[in-house]
């Protein structure tokens, strides 16, 4: 009899055996269990000492030894901060080259700007110095000798004509103009103090008291001899709002410009604030100057701020400076030629 039999209680014809279950348990189906085949035991590990392993790349030897580590934790080591990350990026986009071709750049961008700048204040100079009067101190050359062409009537010296001054001793020769008042009149003083005059055809003479001419030169002389620099026209006094500039012109080109100045003088706050100095003014700059509000004076300065022309319209006086020199000029004596 099998398990299976005895565990029913049946016998092989089916029948149950005395003392069998009437009921007999459910079949219970028993999973087929195979037979593993032989497994190979795991390879044998060796055991190791127990110490960590040092970080990549490092060199500390208490590390190594497995002894506690006197570096900068790994983390530390092995990140930059932000700053220093943000310094290599830097460097690696913008090598030397580059940097040092944007400092060309900029100081090209520099100095370009300065000369820009350098131009603009000398156009904001020339602008503002378009009408300013010509400057106080100007120091002008020693004149030795100069000749002068005058045309002049009262109530200043009535004279038309070319004088040669010898500015050391005052001898001076006049030649009356051509076509002038005063055509073929000569007058000559070899030492500023004798004075000799003719007219043409004639004979030299010594000047009388009916001689005009030999009076209004030696009247003239003084005020020739004074003016030489813008400041014998602009004295410091008649610059404290005495004088007005109304226009500056520049005239001619090269050696040969001018700067002419239209001024206009007011002689009554002159007179009034500066008796002295207005009486100077009289005597040695302008004849026959009036007291007025609006006096004209036109004077034009060369490149050596030497006045080579004067013109007071009120007075009649006006003269130019043709020629002037250093050196002083001889006057013969024509009662000895």
């Amino acid at each position: 009899m099998s398990e299976m039999d005895a565990v029913t209680g049946a016998t092989g014809d089916g029948e149950s055996e005395p003392g069998a279950l009437d009921d007999p348990l459910p079949s219970v189906s028993t999973p087929s269990v195979s037979t593993p085949s032989a497994i190979p035991p795991p390879p044998l590990i060796p055991t190791l000492p127990n110490q960590r392993a040092a970080p990549v790349g490092s060199s500390d030897p208490a590390s190594s030894a497995g002894q506690p580590s006197t570096s900068p934790p790994r983390a530390q080591r092995a990140y930059r901060s932000e700053q220093a990350r943000a310094k290599s990026v830097y460097r690696r986009a913008n090598p030397w080259w580059r940097r040092a071709l944007r400092g060309v750049i900029g100081l090209g961008l520099l100095a370009g700007a300065a000369m820009l700048v350098y131009l603009g204040v000398g156009l904001a100079q020339d602008f503002l110095g378009r009408d300013r009067l010509p400057t106080a101190g100007t120091e002008v050359p020693d004149i030795g000798s100069a000749s002068f062409q005058i045309t002049s009537t009262a109530p200043s010296p009535a004279i038309d004509g070319t004088l040669s001054i010898d500015f050391n001793t005052l001898a001076f020769e006049f030649v009356g103009t051509p076509g002038g008042s005063q055509e073929g009149l000569q007058v000559r003083s070899p030492d500023g103090a004798t004075t000799y005059v003719r007219t043409t055809g004639s004979d030299w003479r010594t000047a009388g008291p009916a001689d005009a001419i030999a009076g209004a030169l030696q009247s003239a002389i003084p005020y020739l001899l004074h003016v030489d620099g813008p400041d014998a026209v602009l004295e410091n006094r008649l610059r404290q709002g005495s004088v007005e500039l109304i226009d500056q012109v520049n005239e001619g080109v090269d050696d040969n410009e001018l700067r002419r100045y239209v001024l206009e003088l007011d002689t009554d706050n002159y007179s009034a604030n500066w008796p002295l100095q207005w009486n100077d003014y009289q005597r040695d700059v302008v004849p026959a100057i009036q007291v007025a509000r609006s006096v004209p004076v036109t004077i034009s300065l060369d490149e050596d701020n030497v006045v080579v022309r004067l013109d007071a319209e009120q007075s009649n006086w006006a003269w130019e400076r043709l020629t002037y020199s250093t050196i002083g000029i001889s006057i013969a004596d024509p009662t000895r030629v």
